[in-house]
């Protein structure tokens, strides 16, 4: 059915599917950590940088013919004694032309947790992180995108991607992993605190807000050169990143790479939208010279591949459904909150590694010049990679205005004649979620 109206979804075969499931689904558990927090949760920011002006009607268009395919990311969140539940939203979401993002889960954004702005040239997708996380979201952006493209240049492309293509809602979509088949573990998520820390959270360098520097790469150059020491573009990031560090600060405690995982694999709900994270620990040699650089790829890969095994995933999913088992024991959302207070302060040494992945949308990558993705408030060094129309970008995002990580990445792109285009510094804050006022 042609889709003209927000209401119009809800009419469609898979917002029929998304509201006779509804009652039936799981309290959140999966995004749990990010519900109580003491100033509410940041937005995740996916922002892309079009070649042309954005149309707001087309924008529009696009956004409610995508909902009709992901219609579970119409949800608004209620509160049922401490627990929070998805819930319908009759509210209609609209695009908005504002510089300002909005926050999250509150009336200004209908009490939707998706939001999506515009202005001139740039496309923001804001989303609540205990609603989906990256890969739960980037089939919606891929969606809207395509759709944006087809209404505005009326080039139709051939998509090979079925996820793509697919116009069809799966039940197992809304499902929460962290409802485990088998007894949950009584081991609790345990957080290492004796890796090294960046000194700079430490001293007064460390500020109380968040800057960014998008550093564009010429992504054949740079997966050319990756691929010939025998690494993905994760690895050789996370693999460069470490040897800097190791050079300002030469010091004997280990150097972690917190590589973002998703741990789907070791759910039985492996098509579920919803936020399913897990990290893989890469540890850096302390001693590089004595360990040359394609048996540290190596390394890399092995410990990638150990943590990707069925167990490993399955054993990751069940402590946090420990954690959530023993929230369920709390009564009330402050008493909760109480609980995930450490949350709040959490510091994952040494830095932190995300890829979304390659955009993968054929010849319409080519009116999009680049993507970044954010979200302030993290504390230390986080990298956000993405890539689309030829471009690896990635997202420095730091609680601290020193550049001297920055720099020394460029040095190493320049030694490997790697071409680069950098913006920054960029102050920036995404809002918190307005949930205590809904």
């Amino acid at each position: 059915m042609e889709i003209e109206t927000y209401k119009d979804i809800f009419k469609s075969k898979n917002g029929r599917i998304y509201l006779e499931q509804l009652p039936h689904l799981e309290k959140i558990r999966s995004g749990q950590s990010f519900l109580y927090r003491k100033n509410g949760n940041e937005s995740m920011i996916m922002e892309l940088s079009m070649h042309d002006l954005v149309d707001a009607d087309l924008l529009e268009k696009a956004l409610l013919r995508s909902l009709s395919r992901y219609p579970y990311l119409t949800s608004k969140f209620i509160q049922v004694d401490g627990d929070f539940y998805l819930s319908a939203n009759f509210l209609p979401m609209k695009v908005v032309e504002t510089l300002r993002l909005r926050p999250l889960g509150g009336l200004e954004t209908n009490y939707h947790l998706v939001d999506i702005t515009f202005y001139e040239k740039k496309i923001y997708v804001a989303y609540h992180h205990a609603l989906c996380d990256g890969r739960g979201i980037m089939p919606f952006v891929r969606k809207l995108i395509y759709y944006y493209c087809l209404k505005k240049y009326q080039s139709p492309i051939d998509i090979d991607d079925l996820s793509l293509a697919s116009e069809n809602m799966s039940i197992g979509e809304l499902q929460e992993p962290f409802v485990s088949e088998e007894k949950a573990t009584d081991t609790l998520p345990v957080f290492k605190h004796d890796a090294f820390r960046l000194p700079e959270l430490t001293t007064d360098k460390h500020l109380y807000k968040s800057t960014r520097y998008e550093l564009n790469i010429d992504q054949d150059s740079f997966v050319g050169w990756a691929r010939s020491k025998h690494a993905t573009p994760s690895i050789a990031v996370a693999l460069l990143m470490s040897k800097i560090i190791e050079n300002v600060h030469p010091n004997e405690k280990e150097i972690i790479c917190n590589l973002a995982r998703d741990d789907r694999a070791g759910s039985s709900c492996q098509n579920t939208f919803r936020n399913c994270v897990g990290s893989i620990e890469l540890t850096y040699s302390r001693h590089p010279d004595e360990i040359p650089f394609l048996d540290q790829v190596e390394n890399y890969r092995n410990a990638i591949r150990q943590s990707k095994q069925k167990q490993q995933l399955r054993d990751s999913i069940s402590r946090m459904t420990a954690l959530s088992d023993q929230l369920d024991k709390r009564k009330g959302f402050l008493d909760k909150q109480k609980m995930l207070s450490f949350y709040d302060d959490l510091i994952l040494d040494t830095f932190v590694l995300s890829y979304i992945g390659q955009f993968k949308l054929g010849a319409y990558e080519s009116f999009i010049d680049d993507i970044h993705s954010y979200i302030s408030g993290s504390k230390g060094l986080t990298i956000q990679m993405s890539a689309v129309n030829e471009t690896l970008s990635l997202d420095f995002i730091q609680s601290f205005a020193d550049k001297i990580y920055l720099e020394s990445f460029i040095e190493e792109l320049k030694q490997r004649n790697i071409g680069f285009f950098v913006k920054g510094p960029i102050e920036f804050e995404t809002p918190y979620d307005a949930l205590k006022q809904s």
